[in-house]
């Protein structure tokens, strides 16, 4: 047997039990040419290289078997080694790939928690099949779809059940006809371009359960394995009824606007910004006259800017630039010039669109052809022009024709006047007396013309002026009241907002309008109520804003109606004129009224109910002053009326006075009240009690109260009534009343009643003697109108005047020429031919001796503007047509007590008067006041009044020291205070022109120090005995009582100035009221306003509150 190769090329030989025989060589021959065989031949050594061989076996196999124990033990040591290693790494292999599980696991959850969610909420319906269409997932939005539970259609339904099997079948062979193969069954004609790889989204109309036929969008998706097998389909689908129903309602609106583009003949463009493409609709192409062709061969802006005129075509354009870079809208009316040079007025309108990046991309508009409608309101306009221009020149013409009016009626007024004076019969004095009320009922409506042509002319002026808001009420009651009469009517004047008095505005148009509104609710209204109340919108410490209501439950007023009532000369129906009366003027003049002060009007109304008239003023707050008693303070006050809004309304006006009020219905509840209080701190101090009320009225309830206060404190008992103060003090237990009330009752009329009540009587001051008051005056009259003449002359010598007439200008100027020196005043008319009085007047000022001439006008003139024009011309003074005979006669005494000396031979005062004293002409004086007694009287309340007028004038603002300062130089003047009344004027005059008044109060102080030195002399406290003990006459309630006198004269009707006239007689002597009774008796209502504004300045207290 071979044994192993040895060294240098030996091989033992063994023998089968392995001992070696023998040692071999081999030798090897080069292989044979071709085969690539070797030849091996093996030699025999001899023992000696046998036994060699085998020592050397021997030690190799014992060095082998060494080597082979160390490559063993090595080996195992690395097989453990590495046997460790792989644990470990078996161990982290294992490790990470339970982590690896851990985390796919929870990735898988993810993903089928989030699939649910996607399948559970979804919107929209998802449904999986199989291959064949047969439903493997539906969702709860396909549940709610197609009204089916998925338990019941899982595994159950196909896809294909809920499709309409006409629209299947025709898509079926639209998509045969497509792609000319034959029809394919229903699911495949569904899912056969999903089949073949491609998207698939299609509108399909659904059946559900109920029968509910939906229009639904499904996108379908090919369900496959990770093979790429197709295993199933996907199909989404989402309800598009809402879609399909914008898409119809923005066609039919489309449609629509396109429709309408066509009839309103608009114009439709698009104007590119990117290009400068312009895209027109055919409308565009007609009105700029271009080819529609145009609009395929490139329209572009040039185009359109071509056609803009010339003087339009910057402005536009900057307006478009400015609209497409945000800062401004595109609405402008540009003109066109067409080819045939033709222009035509466009109305434009555009929308910027823009991007995401907010940049401008198109713009987007419209062009209306208005160029008849432009001609049309060009014509309109210059119609309305040349209509308000007809309408100026008649309201011109009316106001002007006063004049023309007022001349004739000054003629009847003044020949009635005289008439009355001549001791005529009863019967033919009745007539008279008619005459006069009829002429001054003329008047009124005359007046209501005249106010309603001013201000259609704009000729009315809007006065600033201080006022009292109290004092607008309480004339507005005193008017008002005579109104109602016996009438079943409630008149209900609510006080004034609380902290709102002092205001500054036009208070005669404000009272104006608050008559003509509370005159109308009465005269429509039989029965029930009107309500006039003011309450605050806005306040702040220099301004209110108000709202004034007048409220009725009257006829009431049908909507058709309601526009056309502040119309002029329009009422609700022609019915209402005959059944009423009146101009229609009312209301009208009332809403541009309060337009011209800033305010605005309305009304509401419901026929049968009544009515609402409401207007809202601005006005600016003054300082003023409020007076308060301490004995009238915490007064307990019981009101008793059966009318509820009366009952709450006197609440409030007591409340707002700082007094504490109980209310009763009736007037035996106000007995019980008043018993019941009798005896604690709580006992009633005033009772106001209704006079008509059912069960007990007022005047049983009085008797009824002073039987049981008997012996104990008796409150003040006032009857509060609409009807008129003589037929309730004509009752039997009259005496039983403290004080009358007339209704509607105010703050003032109530605070005055009871202070009247708490006040001791005093003594009625002297009255005053009259005599001939012009006895001795020298007049020029100057008027072209035979009668007026005739009517001047005989009035005016009657009161003692000499009169001389002339016919014109030119003939007044001839006589002065001739008996300058012979004439104390000039009473000119201003309108006249040959000279009108402003020439004359004129040409009297630029003759010296003349200069100083008393001019007084004669005007029907109702302006300020022509009262003015008077002024300029040099006229001293005007007097107003018609004649009003009492403001005449007072103006003249004014203007004759400002003269230097009195005429010569007129001898009004006899030389028995006293020589004057330093600041005190006492001769001119007695010469005015006639009664040496009376001058001493109003001489001694001057001192009183004014005695620190300087220092109250330096300590005050500018506004309140110039009023005082007007009012010291009025009341010093009428005393014949000449020196005070000339340093008054000074200061007045200074503080006008915002210059210091120092030097000009130092002068006033040291003058007033001289009169009041002159006064106690003259007028010394002694001699007027008792009377000076008495409490001094409240001025700020006389002066009230007058301004409502003046108002109510103003209104032309006894019933008006009769309360007002109840209340002076507690305040004036007999001589005093009797110019104010003898107006009324008369008729003379002119000469009322007079003789109230004479007396007020007499007394030296102002009737304009």
């Amino acid at each position: 047997m071979p044994a192993p190769e040895g060294h240098d090329g030996l091989q033992l030989l063994r023998s089968p039990s392995g001992n070696v025989y023998a040692v071999t060589r081999r030798l090897a021959l080069a292989p044979q040419k071709h085969d690539g065989r070797s030849l091996v031949i093996t030699e025999a050594l001899p023992e000696s290289v046998v036994a060699n061989a085998v020592d050397t076996a021997r030690r190799d196999t014992l060095l082998a078997m060494c080597v082979g124990g160390l490559l063993v033990a090595a080996l195992a040591w690395i097989h453990q080694r590495q046997r460790n290693r792989l644990h470990e790494r078996i161990r982290q292999m294992n490790a990470s790939l339970e982590s690896q599980v851990r985390q796919g696991t929870q990735e898988v959850r993810r993903y089928a928690a989030l699939q649910r969610a996607i399948l559970n909420d979804a919107s929209y319906a998802i449904v999986a099949t199989d291959q064949t269409g047969l439903v493997t997932l539906f969702n709860p939005a396909a549940e709610t779809l197609l009204a089916e539970r998925a338990d019941e259609v899982v595994g159950r339904r196909r896809l294909t059940d809920w499709l309409d099997a006409s629209e299947l079948e025709r898509r079926s062979l639209q998509r045969a006809e497509d792609s000319h193969l034959p029809p394919k069954e229903a699911f495949e004609t569904l899912v056969s371009r999903t089949r073949d790889g491609q998207a698939s989204q299609q509108e399909w109309t659904l059946t559900a359960s109920d029968g509910r036929r939906i229009p639904v969008s499904i996108a379908m998706t090919a369900l496959r394995g990770d093979d790429g097998e197709l295993q199933g389909f996907l199909a989404m689908a989402a309800d598009i009824s809402a879609q399909q129903q914008y898409q119809r309602e923005l066609m039919s609106a489309r449609d629509q606007l396109a429709t309408a583009a066509d009839v309103a003949e608009l114009g439709i463009w698009i104007w590119q910004l990117a290009d400068n493409a312009l895209e027109w609709n055919a409308r565009m192409f007609d009105i700029y006259q271009l080819p529609e062709a145009l609009g395929k061969e490139g329209l572009n802006y040039r185009h359109w800017r071509d056609r803009v005129h010339p003087d339009d075509a910057d402005e536009v354009e900057r307006l478009l630039n400015d609209a497409v870079a945000g800062r401004g809208v595109y609405a402008p009316t540009f003109r066109i010039v067409l080819p045939d040079g033709r222009i035509r007025h466009i109305q434009a309108a555009a929308l910027v669109e823009f991007d995401d990046d907010n940049r401008p991309y198109r713009v987007t508009g419209i062009n209306r052809d208005i160029t008849i409608q432009h001609d049309i309101e060009t014509a309109l306009r210059e119609s309305k022009e040349n209509a308000e221009a007809a309408s100026r020149a008649k309201a011109n013409f009316l106001s002007n024709m006063s004049h023309e009016i007022r001349t004739p009626m000054n003629a009847v007024l003044g020949l009635a006047y005289l008439l009355e004076k001549h001791g005529l019969p009863a019967e033919a004095l009745d007539l008279v007396h008619k005459i006069r009320v009829a002429g001054r009922s003329l008047q009124a409506i005359i007046n209501d013309i005249l106010d309603f042509s001013k201000i259609e002319a704009g000729n009315l002026e809007i006065e600033q002026a201080s006022f009292r808001l109290a004092d607008v009420l309480d004339n507005l009651s005193t008017i008002m009241s005579a109104s109602v009469g016996n009438r079943d009517i409630e008149l209900i004047i609510a006080p004034p907002p609380q902290d709102i008095d002092y205001l500054r505005g036009d208070a005669l148009r404000l009272e104006q309008v608050l008559i003509n509104l509370t005159s109308n609710a009465i005269k429509f209204t039989e029965h029930g109520h009107v309500k006039v109340s003011i309450q605050p919108l806005e306040a702040s410490p220099s301004q209110v804003r108000l709202r004034f209501a007048v409220e009725d439950t009257g006829i009431g007023i049908p909507k058709p109606k309601q526009r056309e009532l502040f119309r002029p000369f329009t009422q609700a129906d022609a019915s209402t004129t005959r059944r009423f009366g009146g101009t229609g003027l009312g209301l009208a003049i009332s809403q541009r009224l309060v337009a011209l002060m800033g305010g605005e009007i309305g009304l509401y109304s419901e026929p049968g109910q009544g009515s609402a008239f409401w207007f809202t003023l601005r006005f600016p707050r003054e300082q003023g002053i409020r007076l308060s008693s301490p004995e009238m303070a915490d007064l307990n006050v019981l009101i008793a009326d059966d009318n509820p809004i009366a009952r709450e309304t006197l609440g409030v006006t007591a409340s707002e006075l700082g007094w504490k009020v109980r209310s009763v219905e009736s007037g035996r509840l106000a007995v019980e009240k008043v018993m019941a209080m009798l005896d604690g701190d709580q006992a009633v101090d005033v009772v106001v009690l209704d006079w008509k009320m059912p069960d007990m009225d007022g005047l049983a309830a009085a008797q009824a109260i002073r039987q049981a206060c008997r012996g104990k404190r008796m409150p003040i008992i006032l009857m509060a009534t609409a009807y008129s103060r003589e037929v309730l003090q004509a009752e039997p237990a009259a005496e039983l009343v403290t004080e009358v009330l007339n209704k509607p009752v105010t703050p003032s009329g109530l605070y005055n009643a009871v202070a009247r009540a708490l006040r001791p009587q005093t003594a009625p001051p002297p009255q005053i003697q009259h005599g001939n008051r012009l006895q001795g005056l020298r007049l020029l009259v100057v008027d072209d109108s035979d009668i007026n003449r005739e009517v001047a002359q005989r009035i005016f010598e009657d009161e003692g005047a000499s009169v001389a007439l002339a016919n014109d200008g030119k003939e007044a100027l001839d006589w002065l020429g001739l008996h300058g020196g012979e004439v104390d005043i000039v009473l000119m008319d201003v309108q006249m031919p040959v000279m009108d009085g402003y020439e004359a007047t004129r040409a009297i000022r630029a003759t010296p001796a003349l200069a100083h001439l008393p001019v007084v006008a004669l005007t029907a003139g109702a302006f300020l503007a022509q009262q003015d024009a008077a002024r300029e011309a040099g006229m001293s003074d005007y007097i107003a047509k018609p004649f009003d005979v009492e403001i005449a006669i007072g103006q003249l005494r004014r203007l004759a007590g400002r003269q230097s000396a009195a005429p010569a031979g007129s001898g009004p005062i006899q030389a028995a008067a006293p020589a004057d004293l330093p600041g005190l002409a006492i001769s001119r004086g007695l010469q005015i006041w006639r009664d040496p007694e009376v001058y001493r009287q109003y001489l001694r309340k001057f001192a009183r009044d004014y005695g620190d007028c300087a220092s109250t004038m330096r300590l005050a603002g500018k506004v309140v020291a110039q009023a005082l300062a007007h009012k010291l130089r009025g009341a010093a003047g009428n005393l014949a205070l000449d020196e005070v009344s000339s340093r008054a004027a000074d200061v007045e005059s200074r503080l006008q022109a915002g210059n210091d008044a120092g030097p000009a109060l130092d002068a006033l102080r040291i003058a007033l120090a001289r009169a009041l030195d002159s006064i106690s002399r003259y007028a010394p406290v002694s001699a007027a005995g008792g009377a000076e003990d008495a409490p001094p006459m409240d001025a700020g309630q006389l002066g009230a009582l007058l301004h409502q006198a003046v108002r109510a004269f103003n209104q032309d009707d006894p019933a008006a100035v009769e309360p007002v006239l109840a209340q002076l007689d507690a305040l004036l002597s007999a001589a005093q009221m009797a110019p104010l009774r003898d107006a009324v008796e008369s008729f003379d209502f002119r000469g009322g306003e007079a003789a109230a504004q004479a007396l007020a300045e007499t007394l030296g207290v102002s009737e304009e509150r």
